[in-house]
């Protein structure tokens, strides 16, 4: 039997992911916004992730206001790595009504379980989807 993530994933709303935007791009806008050259904002940015890495590998967490907090992590087979926790303002700025991007299955927003029962019944009928408590 089918599990609800399986659903979820299939049929539900999903953002359309358009082309990365990279450093170069980000540095001239900010700069057109700053009033700074591009060159100047992209060289900030190397220094930004210097300093992020070497105050995470000292073990200390980096709070960058308004984008987010770096945090030092190691797993359990003594691998390393930098966690990155958006800032809540950052997050909360990101609402379905005020985006410009493309959400596909849009009108499935809210949809409950028995409605992505009923979609992916119709077509998995040889793996019925599973929904504890009903």
């Amino acid at each position: 039997m089918a599990k609800l993530v399986q659903a979820v994933r299939e049929f539900g709303p999903k953002l359309k992911l358009y082309s990365t935007i990279k450093l170069n791009d980000v540095a001239e806008w900010i700069g057109l916004r700053a009033g700074m050259s591009r060159h100047m904002v992209a060289m900030v940015t190397y220094e930004l992730a210097e300093a992020i890495s070497y105050h995470t590998g000292q073990g200390n967490p980096v709070k960058l206001d308004g984008i987010g907090i770096f945090t030092p992590s190691i797993d359990r087979h003594g691998k390393i790595k930098i966690n990155f926790r958006a800032d809540p303002a950052l997050t909360k700025s990101m609402k379905v009504t005020t985006y410009s991007g493309t959400i596909e299955n849009k009108r499935r927003i809210r949809l409950n379980d028995k409605g992505y029962k009923a979609l992916w019944d119709a077509e998995n009928p040889h793996n019925p989807l599973e929904i504890k408590g009903h």
